[in-house]
């Protein structure tokens, strides 16, 4: 209902309820003057001021509108935005009394759901109930697909959070009657212009909007596009997986029986590694295809791999060289470049340098060649990694005041993108978003730019490959 219907619905409350007090009033008038001939001839009397009746009966109405008016505002106002996700995606408005108000078909899928389906003015449990069952009577939902989503967007925090539990609940049981294991992700929502702006570009609910914005902050590599494109029990597996706290805010098991599933694909890697052990193992999305991805050991190695989540076809399978484990003894592997090569690499990169000490160490379980050099102006500490013979660490300290590279301006290599080039892949990823602050540093002798970004509230610190534009570090502060 728009603002010109309850504006026609107050005014024929007010005719209703104010008296018509015309007549009275002349009639009144009359009578007075009257009274004020007889009086010239009569001597003067001070009477005590009332009210007329008809102004009582006025102000009597106006207070039954303004009733009127409050108890309208209560029927047709929003009160919460309730979004409902499979892959049918469906918004509906309530008021304070839970009668839905409007409901909104979001893509072609909803369309199907609601086709000949009217729900307006019904008690939202019986519309949730209603859309659950045409989900399931369309193949929807099922044992295979399983999961739904479900956003409350409210003023009232507390009451978003006690409405998402009532609704996650009236789901379960709705999918329990039709002999469905359902798994029930909720979630409370403040749409801001950011989460808008999102869910407008594609095409998707709110709820749903904030739920694959956070897994893109969670790892930079997702494509939101693709986020976008996965049904709710895709995106539930792979959130459950980037984040293992969420567990919490999901009733049920997501189901997994349309890939070959985790325990399956330990089997597969397994096999391929005889007497290996499975160190992580996780089901992710790798260029919109299902995989399993984790790490094994064996015979004191690490090999990471990739198999896919339907055929169960190794993908990758690479061997990341010794063992990442503190207590094991190091020893000067034949997979190593050798202490000569790693001298080497870093004259190259400092030709005319002094290497003033190299060692074998390791860093955060990667095993390295580590040391210091000096030249008449700069001082330098560096690290090589002792397997593939990449600088992982190049630190670069003036002497004697000189200046150094960290110093420098992205203008002076054309091989480094502009500022307005890091702003442009920064806003894509949090479109709406103001970046705070943006600068060109060195980082362990890499180019980059770091700064941080607003959205909404939060606040986002981020380091982009000066020449190649990759995120290299999306860290979100949500207080």
């Amino acid at each position: 209902m728009n603002n010109r219907d309850i504006e026609k619905r107050l005014s024929r409350a007010l005719r209703r309820e104010t008296p018509d007090v015309l007549s009275r009033v002349l009639s009144a008038h009359e009578q007075e003057e009257k009274i004020v001939e007889l009086n010239q001839v009569q001597p003067t009397i001070k009477k005590k001021r009332r009210w007329p009746i008809w102004a009582a009966s006025a102000a009597a109405a106006l207070v039954l509108t303004a009733g009127a008016a409050w108890g309208l505002t209560g029927a047709y106002g929003t009160d919460s935005l309730i979004s409902i996700d499979v892959n049918p995606s469906i918004e509906l408005a309530t008021n304070r009394y839970e009668k839905v108000l409007r409901v909104t078909a979001l893509n072609d899928d909803a369309n199907q759901i609601l086709d000949g389906m009217d729900l307006k003015g019904t008690d939202l449990h019986v519309a949730i109930n209603a859309l659950i069952g045409s989900m399931v009577k369309n193949g929807y939902i099922d044992d295979i697909r399983n999961s739904v989503l479900v956003s409350v967007d409210s003023k009232n925090t507390s009451r978003a959070a006690a409405l998402q539990d009532e609704l996650a609940a009236d789901i379960q049981q709705a999918l329990e009657s039709s002999a469905i294991s359902a798994a029930v992700l909720k979630q409370s929502v403040q749409e801001d212009d950011a989460l808008r702006s999102l869910a407008e570009q594609y095409g998707i609910s709110s709820g749903k909007a904030a739920l694959i914005q956070q897994l893109s902050q969670q790892d930079p590599t997702l494509n939101l596009e693709d986020l976008a494109a996965m049904n709710i029990n895709d995106l539930s597996l792979l959130a459950l997986a980037k984040d293992p706290d969420l567990q919490g805010t999901v009733s049920g098991t997501v189901s997994d029986k349309a890939y070959i599933g985790l325990d399956r694909a330990r089997e597969i890697a397994l096999a391929k590694q005889p007497g290996g052990t499975i160190k992580e193992i996780s089901f992710d999305f790798e260029d919109g295809r299902a995989v399993y991805e984790g790490e094994l050991l064996h015979n004191g190695r690490e090999y990471e791999f990739d198999i896919d989540a339907v055929s169960g076809d190794i993908l990758k399978w690479k061997d990341d060289g010794p063992m990442d484990t503190d207590d094991q003894p190091l020893l000067d592997d034949s997979s190593y470049i050798g202490l000569e090569k790693a001298k080497t690499i870093v004259l190259e990169r400092l030709p005319g340098a002094q290497v003033l000490e190299l060692k074998l160490d390791r860093d955060d379980g990667r095993v390295i060649y580590e040391g210091e050099m000096i030249t008449d102006s700069l001082e330098v500490d560096f690290e090589v990694d002792a397997v593939s013979g990449n600088i992982v660490k190049w630190d670069e300290e003036a002497r004697r005041g000189q200046v150094t590279q960290q110093t420098q301006s992205p203008s002076a290599d054309p091989t480094y993108l502009s500022m307005e080039d890091i702003r442009s892949i920064v806003l894509t990823k949090v479109p709406g978003g103001t970046i705070k602050e943006l600068e060109f540093d060195y980082d362990d002798g890499m180019a980059i730019y770091e700064g941080e970004v607003l959205q909404g509230r939060q606040e986002v610190d981020f380091e982009i490959d000066a020449v190649t534009g990759d995120i290299l570090k999306w860290e979100v502060d949500n207080d």
